[in-house]
C-alpha cells in the first residue's frame, strides 16, 4: 500500500515547486547600481525586495537594498550584513 501511494505521489505531486521570480517595477527610491528589486512567488505566497533566498518552502526578501538575506540550518534571516556563524545567523540589523 505504501509503494502504491508513494508512485502515485512521485506522478501527481511532481518535483518540488521552484519560486517564481518576476522583475516588477522597482519602488520609487530605487537608485541605479541598487541590488536589483524582485518578486518571488512560492506556494501561493509572495515576497518582494532584494536578495532574496528560498529554503524549505519558504522565501524571503531584504526590504532595503544593502541588507542580505542567509539561510542556515532551515532558518532564513534578513539583515544588514548578515552571515552564518557556527550554524547562527548574525546580522549587524535584522529586519
Amino acid at each position: 500500500m505504501v509503494s502504491i501511494a508513494l508512485s502515485f505521489c512521485l506522478v501527481a505531486c511532481g518535483p518540488p515547486a521552484k519560486p517564481t521570480i518576476t522583475y516588477p517595477p522597482p519602488p520609487a527610491d530605487y537608485k541605479e547600481g541598487d541590488a536589483r528589486w524582485q518578486c518571488w512567488e512560492l506556494h501561493g505566497k509572495k515576497e518582494c525586495g532584494y536578495q532574496c533566498v528560498e529554503a524549505h518552502g519558504e522565501i524571503a526578501c531584504a526590504k532595503d537594498p544593502k541588507h542580505n538575506c542567509v539561510e542556515s540550518v532551515g532558518e532564513v534571516r534578513c539583515g544588514l550584513h548578515c552571515r552564518e556563524d557556527v550554524g547562527e545567523i548574525v546580522c549587524e540589523g535584522d529586519e
